[in-house]
């Protein structure tokens, strides 16, 4: 995990550090009020957990100057100060952050959005085990379909159970109108 603060200068770096890794990013503006009071949250990121939490990502601190010159998509939706969110490789923006602003909150984010698996290996060897298990997991829910289909099948034979028939409704007879049948009334 690297924790990296972009400058206003610094867009060209910002744009090789996300072409290849996730990363969890901070666009941020040094006059705003709401930024400067979780500025002391952020930077807690920094220090490393007993859990490893922060070896998910890469975090990142954006200047405002910065983002005109940013070529990732991640940054063309910044419309306010701080804007929060996580990027997938190349880029783009994976999900939006818009919980509390503190520590603790941070990086039970950064658990769940993020993949276990980093940097091991290549990116095609990270993205193979991905692949894998989606597959064992698809596995065992239809493993788990079928089992119920067969309980639910040897249930109805255990209890003999019968299906109603619908009840068949009998057709009523409406009286023609023809002028034989009309009778005026004088």
């Amino acid at each position: 995990m690297k924790f990296v603060r972009i400058g206003p200068d610094d867009a060209a770096l910002f744009d090789a550090q996300v072409k290849n890794e996730y990363a969890f990013v901070k666009f941020y503006s040094p006059g705003c009020f709401h930024c400067n009071e979780m500025a002391a949250a952020w930077d807690a990121l920094e220090t490393p957990t007993n859990s490893g939490d922060q070896n998910r990502a890469n975090v990142f601190e954006v200047h405002v100057g910065a983002i005109q010159n940013i070529k990732s998509a991640c940054a063309k939706n910044v419309l306010g100060f701080p804007t929060i969110m996580a990027v997938r490789p190349g880029g783009f923006v994976m999900r939006e952050y818009f919980g509390p602003r503190d520590t603790k909150s941070f990086l039970n984010f950064i658990r769940k959005t993020f993949p276990r698996i980093m940097n091991v290996g290549s990116k095609t060897e990270s993205r193979r085990k991905m692949k894998t298990k989606r597959k064992t997991k698809r596995r065992r829910k239809t493993k788990r379909r079928r089992k119920m289909k067969t309980k639910r099948k040897t249930e109805r034979k255990a209890n003999k159970v019968v299906e109603r028939k619908k009840p068949v409704y009998k057709k009523r007879k409406v009286a023609s109108t023809t002028k034989r049948n009309i009778r005026i009334k004088r």
